[in-house]
Protein backbone atom coordinates (compact mmCIF):
# COMPACT_ATOMS: atom_id res chain seq x y z
CA UNK A 1 0.00 0.00 0.00
CA UNK A 2 1.88 3.49 -0.84
CA UNK A 3 1.72 6.18 1.44
CA UNK A 4 -1.35 8.27 -0.84
CA UNK A 5 -3.47 5.37 0.18
CA UNK A 6 -2.87 5.59 3.71
CA UNK A 7 -3.86 9.59 3.60
CA UNK A 8 -6.69 8.60 1.93
CA UNK A 9 -7.57 6.10 4.81
CA UNK A 10 -6.81 8.62 7.06
CA UNK A 11 -8.42 11.47 5.33
CA UNK A 12 -11.82 9.22 5.95
CA UNK A 13 -11.69 9.07 9.77
CA UNK A 14 -14.19 11.53 10.91
CA UNK A 15 -11.61 12.22 13.94
CA UNK A 16 -8.46 13.19 11.41
CA UNK A 17 -11.00 15.76 9.59
CA UNK A 18 -8.97 18.23 11.53
CA UNK A 19 -5.56 17.13 10.09
CA UNK A 20 -3.91 19.42 6.97
CA UNK A 21 -2.75 17.23 4.02
CA UNK A 22 1.03 17.92 5.44
CA UNK A 23 -0.29 16.53 8.93
CA UNK A 24 -1.61 13.25 7.19
CA UNK A 25 1.28 12.27 5.29
CA UNK A 26 2.93 12.37 8.20
CA UNK A 27 0.74 10.43 9.88
CA UNK A 28 0.96 7.55 7.09
CA UNK A 29 4.54 7.91 7.15
CA UNK A 30 4.86 6.60 10.59
CA UNK A 31 2.20 3.57 10.52
CA UNK A 32 1.82 0.15 8.62
CA UNK A 33 -1.92 -0.77 7.75
CA UNK A 34 -2.55 -4.82 8.69
CA UNK A 35 -5.65 -6.98 8.26
CA UNK A 36 -7.29 -9.58 10.84
CA UNK A 37 -9.43 -12.36 11.13
CA UNK A 38 -12.03 -12.87 12.90
CA UNK A 39 -11.02 -13.80 15.86
CA UNK A 40 -7.60 -12.82 15.63
CA UNK A 41 -6.06 -11.55 18.33
CA UNK A 42 -4.61 -8.30 18.63
CA UNK A 43 -3.76 -7.72 21.75
CA UNK A 44 -3.49 -9.68 25.34
CA UNK A 45 -4.46 -8.98 28.52
CA UNK A 46 -1.41 -7.94 30.84
CA UNK A 47 1.01 -8.26 27.67
CA UNK A 48 3.89 -5.05 27.27
CA UNK A 49 2.21 -1.81 25.64
CA UNK A 50 4.42 -1.53 22.50
CA UNK A 51 1.72 -0.59 19.70
CA UNK A 52 -1.37 1.44 19.34
CA UNK A 53 -3.79 0.74 16.33
CA UNK A 54 -6.34 3.02 14.38
CA UNK A 55 -9.36 0.76 13.32
CA UNK A 56 -10.36 1.79 9.80
CA UNK A 57 -12.46 -0.89 9.16
CA UNK A 58 -14.47 -3.82 11.28
CA UNK A 59 -14.90 -4.15 14.71
CA UNK A 60 -12.89 -5.77 17.79
CA UNK A 61 -14.14 -6.97 21.10
CA UNK A 62 -12.51 -6.25 23.89
CA UNK A 63 -12.85 -8.13 26.90
CA UNK A 64 -11.28 -8.39 30.41
CA UNK A 65 -10.70 -11.30 32.48
CA UNK A 66 -12.51 -13.25 29.99
CA UNK A 67 -15.78 -11.03 30.00
CA UNK A 68 -17.10 -9.06 27.44
CA UNK A 69 -16.42 -5.82 27.22
CA UNK A 70 -17.30 -3.41 24.50
CA UNK A 71 -17.17 -3.62 20.55
CA UNK A 72 -15.01 -0.98 19.18
CA UNK A 73 -15.23 0.20 15.24
CA UNK A 74 -13.69 2.39 12.56
CA UNK A 75 -12.14 5.49 14.20
CA UNK A 76 -11.40 3.81 17.42
CA UNK A 77 -8.08 3.39 19.19
CA UNK A 78 -6.74 0.62 20.58
CA UNK A 79 -3.78 -0.16 23.20
CA UNK A 80 -2.95 3.35 23.15
CA UNK A 81 -3.96 3.42 27.27
CA UNK A 82 -1.18 0.98 27.76
CA UNK A 83 1.52 2.88 25.63
CA UNK A 84 0.02 6.13 26.80
CA UNK A 85 0.32 5.30 30.61
CA UNK A 86 3.33 3.25 30.41
CA UNK A 87 1.30 0.63 31.58
CA UNK A 88 0.34 -3.23 30.44
CA UNK A 89 -2.39 -4.18 28.82
CA UNK A 90 -5.80 -3.98 30.68
CA UNK A 91 -7.84 -5.88 28.29
CA UNK A 92 -7.44 -8.71 25.48
CA UNK A 93 -9.08 -7.46 21.92
CA UNK A 94 -9.96 -9.92 19.34
CA UNK A 95 -10.75 -9.20 15.38
CA UNK A 96 -15.36 -9.83 15.81
CA UNK A 97 -15.33 -9.11 12.28
CA UNK A 98 -13.01 -8.88 9.09
CA UNK A 99 -10.65 -5.55 9.69
CA UNK A 100 -8.38 -3.15 8.62
CA UNK A 101 -6.21 -1.18 10.83
CA UNK A 102 -3.32 0.85 10.95
CA UNK A 103 -0.83 0.18 13.67
CA UNK A 104 1.82 2.86 15.25
CA UNK A 105 4.47 1.34 17.46
CA UNK A 106 4.36 3.03 20.64
CA UNK A 107 7.38 5.22 19.90
CA UNK A 108 5.88 6.58 16.62
CA UNK A 109 2.31 6.86 18.15
CA UNK A 110 4.00 9.05 21.16
CA UNK A 111 6.22 11.16 19.09
CA UNK A 112 2.95 11.70 16.26
CA UNK A 113 0.92 12.59 19.58
CA UNK A 114 3.51 15.46 20.51
CA UNK A 115 4.24 17.25 17.16
CA UNK A 116 0.75 16.61 15.51
CA UNK A 117 -2.43 19.06 17.90
CA UNK A 118 -5.35 17.50 16.11
CA UNK A 119 -3.83 13.98 16.42
CA UNK A 120 -3.40 14.50 20.22
CA UNK A 121 -7.18 16.11 20.59
CA UNK A 122 -8.20 12.93 18.65
CA UNK A 123 -6.88 10.34 20.58
CA UNK A 124 -7.76 12.65 24.29
CA UNK A 125 -11.76 12.73 23.15
CA UNK A 126 -11.48 9.71 22.44
CA UNK A 127 -9.73 8.68 26.11
CA UNK A 128 -12.28 10.99 27.38
CA UNK A 129 -15.57 10.03 25.81
CA UNK A 130 -14.58 6.03 26.54
CA UNK A 131 -13.71 7.25 30.52
CA UNK A 132 -17.07 9.12 30.62
CA UNK A 133 -19.14 6.06 28.84
CA UNK A 134 -17.23 3.67 31.86
CA UNK A 135 -18.61 6.25 34.62
CA UNK A 136 -22.33 6.11 33.36
CA UNK A 137 -21.42 2.09 32.97
CA UNK A 138 -20.16 2.40 37.07
CA UNK A 139 -23.35 4.77 38.04
CA UNK A 140 -26.11 2.42 36.51
CA UNK A 141 -25.25 -0.81 38.07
Amino acid sequence: MTRDEKVDLLAAVPAMAPCSPAQLREIARHCDLVTASPGNVLMREGARAYEVFLILRGQAEVSRGGSHVALRGPGDYLGEIGVLACQTRDAEVSAHTPMTLLVFSAREFIGLMTTIPPLNRAVLTSLASRLHDGDVLAGAR
